[in-house]
């Protein structure tokens, strides 16, 4: 309210014309005793889309104070005291405009920073009698607030009539003993350890009174031990102390708690406790706290906790956690020890998994990245990676996707549920049967190929696809092979015989019912697994048999001597 902005431009006229004025553009109403201010006094003022607050200090100067309750300003001279005396008891009765008992009505004496809640309508408040004039706020969550003001403390007990709003936000249930836990809106105090260690008739107050007050500083013991008493969810500080933890409206400046902070609103500048900070809005600064941090708002600077941060708004920058990082909407940077989840994020750096509504940065994680809709630039994982459209880069050991626009995975086995996926059974001039698997986009594939024979070899390789017609496709396939000795898979140590190397290009027929077949040649190298290796030799005699690729992997093996060979493949594909 404060922050409205408005434009007054009044030459020598009455006070009450400027309060007319503002009232009109601000909808507002002010609340005063006409003594406070001079007679025949002539205002004139000129401003141009400035605050309410900065008009009011320049039309009210130094002498006179104010404060904002609901939409009520309430004047009053700074520091006007009568001679000291006695502290006297308010006590009155309220009642709803029907003429019934109303519970749970809070009474809070402006000036003096007192209330009070209505039990079976009747309080009493404590307030001293050395003020010039008394105002007083009744209010409830179903009915209009009201304020009273007095030139000096009532003897009597009062009657006060409150006016149901006309469409009723609240089902208000009656305040008995200390149980009014129901009629809680703002969520912060809905939290368990909110709850337990809050003094009920606080929280409750903190919600309903429509007060919100800054004060230079506060200090509190626990939250029931305050210098701001019942009322300290209405008042902002501009440096808060909590021996052991406090529970304010929000803090401009500098919050400590040995074990705890509790802010009904947000925080500009710095928040540190012990064990755990919790915020109804947003921070803007660094939150710490060696357990958890939470901010129901937005997050703009460093959240770090030992444990778990929670911002349920966005993260513009950064948060850092030994266990958990959640970010409600988009987050610029996360690191976490074992889990990161955003909206949107930039970077997401994790030690089990990161997980995000889509990805336009870096997810890097131990064991998985998931982002539902769209990876615009990198996972890696060790492991696995799932996304719905990828515009960038998967590396992991398996890499799913349903879509690839502009995109590549990279990884052991890459699946895109609408992009190229081919199991292939082909003979060549090592195997009668070699079988492989690849999966990818149209254009680039990851290929997992098994070959058996007297010599088994398993293999992982990358290909590539170019279709110039829609029968017809030109594929180059590069794939890296373990080459053992299978007659003697009994022993107890496989004997591996060396590493096979296969470039094969093959020219594809697309048949029927996602049937194909495939031929074309080959070029291999085979690299023995000897300590005496010296050189290549490539091995050009013409061959005397069709499959006379094993022959030469034997023969490179008992000569240790690397050798190359041209091959031949044909194949179907399904």
């Amino acid at each position: 309210m404060l922050d409205t902005k408005l434009s007054i431009n009044i030459n020598e006229q009455a006070i009450e014309a400027v309060f007319k004025e503002i009232e009109d553009q601000c909808e507002v109403r002010f609340a005063y005793n006409p003594s406070i201010f001079e007679e025949d006094k002539l205002v004139t003022i000129t401003v141009e889309n400035q605050t309410l607050e900065y008009v009011l200090n320049q039309i009210l100067g130094k002498d006179i104070t104010y404060k904002l309750v609901g939409k009520h300003l309430v004047l009053q001279l700074r520091n006007a005291k009568q001679e000291k005396g006695k502290s006297d008891a308010l006590k009155g009765t309220v009642f709803d405009d029907e003429g019934n008992l109303l519970d749970g009505a809070i009474v809070f004496s402006l000036y003096q920073n007192k209330s009070t809640i209505s039990n079976n309508g009747a309080f009493s408040l404590k307030i001293k009698n050395d003020l010039a004039s008394y105002d007083i706020s009744i209010s409830h969550p179903n009915f209009k607030d009201t304020l009273l003001h007095f030139t000096q403390a009532p003897e009597d007990a009062i009657n006060v009539y409150l006016t149901r709003f006309e469409k009723d936000t609240l089902q208000f249930q009656k305040f008995e003993n200390k149980s009014i836990s129901k009629l809680d809106v703002k969520p912060i105090n809905n939290i368990g350890i909110v709850d337990f260690v809050v003094p009920e008739k606080k929280r409750y107050i903190s919600s309903y009174l429509p007060l919100l007050e800054t004060v230079p500083g506060q200090v509190s013991v626990i939250p029931s031990v305050s210098t701001n008493a019942l009322h300290s969810g209405t008042v902002k500080s501009k440096i808060s102390l909590n021996v052991l933890g406090g529970y304010t409206a929000g803090v401009d400046g500098i919050e400590l708690g040995g074990l705890f902070n509790i802010n009904l609103g947000g925080v500009n500048g710095l928040q540190a406790a012990g064990l755990f900070n919790i915020l109804g809005e947003s921070v803007n600064g660094l939150q710490t706290s060696g357990i958890y941090n939470l901010s129901q708002g937005n997050m703009r600077g460093l959240q770090a906790a030992g444990v778990v941060n929670t911002t349920l708004g966005k993260v513009d920058g950064m948060q850092v956690s030994g266990l958990l990082s959640y970010a409600g909407s988009d987050a610029n940077i996360q690191i976490s020890g074992l889990q990161s989840v955003a909206k949107n994020n930039s970077i997401q750096v994790s030690g089990l998994g990161n997980t995000s509504k889509s990805t336009k940065g870096v997810q890097i994680a131990g064991v998985y990245n998931i982002a539902d809709s769209l990876a615009n630039g990198i996972q890696v994982s060790g492991v696995f990676n799932k996304t719905k459209v990828l515009k960038g880069l998967q590396v992991g050991l398996v890499n799913y996707s349903d879509t690839i626009e502009n995109g590549l995975p990279i990884g052991l086995v890459n699946i895109t549920r609408k992009g190229y996926q081919r199991l292939q059974i082909e003979t060549n001039e090592l195997y009668y049967a070699d079988l492989a698997l690849k999966t990818g986009s149209e254009h680039i594939y990851s290929i997992l190929k098994v070959g058996a024979g007297s010599i088994s070899d398993v293999g992982f390789g990358i290909g590539f696809q170019s279709s110039p017609y829609k029968t017809v496709a030109l594929n180059l396939d590069m794939v890296a092979s373990a080459a053992f000795d299978t007659e003697r898979i009994n022993e107890a140590n496989l004997p591996f015989y060396g590493g096979l190397f296969k470039t094969s290009l093959s020219l594809g027929f697309n048949l029927r019912n996602g049937m194909g077949c495939y031929l074309g040649p080959s070029f291999n190298i085979f690299v023995p697994n000897s300590k005496d290796l010296s050189h290549l030799e490539f091995h050009g005699a013409i061959p005397e048999e069709l499959y006379y690729g094993q022959h030469i992997i034997q023969s490179s093996y008992q000569d240790g001597v690397a050798k190359a060979w041209l091959g031949w493949q044909f194949g179907l594909r399904f």
